[in-house]
C-alpha cells in the first residue's frame, strides 16, 4: 500500500488557519502577560481586563466609561468622592 500526498487549496487554507491561530495566540498572551493595553480600569495584578473602555470628552476633559455586554452603556467616570472626573485645562 503506498501513501500519496497531494497539497490543494483545502490543505494550505488549513495550514494558514492554523499558523495565524498560534500567532494570534501568541501576540495575546505577550500583550497580557506585560500589561500591554491595560489601563487604570484593569486588574493587573491578576491579568484581568475589565471590559471598560474609558473616553474622555475633549472639549470638557471629563471621563466617561463605555461597557457591557455590546457596548452601549455609557455613564460618567466618578472618583472615589462620587464626582465626575474632569482633567483640568
Amino acid at each position: 500500500m503506498k501513501f500519496s500526498f497531494t497539497w490543494d487549496i483545502s490543505t494550505f487554507n488549513w495550514i494558514a488557519f492554523w499558523i495565524a491561530f498560534i500567532i494570534v495566540t501568541i501576540i495575546v498572551t505577550i500583550f497580557n502577560q506585560f500589561n500591554i493595553g491595560f489601563d487604570d480600569s484593569d486588574n493587573w495584578a491578576n491579568h484581568q481586563r475589565s471590559n471598560l473602555v474609558i473616553y474622555t470628552d475633549y472639549k470638557s476633559g471629563c471621563q466617561y466609561l463605555q461597557g457591557g455586554f455590546f457596548g452601549d452603556n455609557i455613564t460618567p467616570r466618578l472618583d472615589e468622592n462620587g464626582k465626575q472626573i474632569c482633567q483640568k485645562k
